[in-house]
């Protein structure tokens, strides 16, 4: 059984980091989070909820945010690299997500 990555599966997984990381960023920027609520028995809505700068900077310095961000950082030029030597619809794979 291989356990190598395709182009294409690195490309995903960049993909789905950068954009998490970037939607963090966004809401972080305006000092809220995005809260899945339970609406009843129709389902779930999000809600924003306000947070104090202090707690986005707790937030920017969790395990869970260094890494993510580490990981885009690590890949970013990987995925150039694909970009500029393949033929992966890369946009594509992108969209889909």
């Amino acid at each position: 059984m291989k356990h190598n990555l395709t182009n294409e599966e690195i490309v995903m997984i960049y993909e789905r980091f950068q954009n998490h990381l970037d939607s963090m960023n966004e809401q972080f920027d305006k000092n809220r989070i995005l809260r899945t609520v339970k609406i009843n028995n129709e389902g779930t809505a999000v809600a924003a909820v306000v947070i104090e700068p202090e707690t986005v900077e707790k937030l920017k310095n969790s395990n869970y945010y260094i890494l993510t961000e580490s990981i885009t950082n690590k890949l970013a030029p990987i995925v150039e690299l694909i970009k500029d030597s393949t033929d992966i619809n890369v946009k594509h794979i992108s969209e889909e997500l």
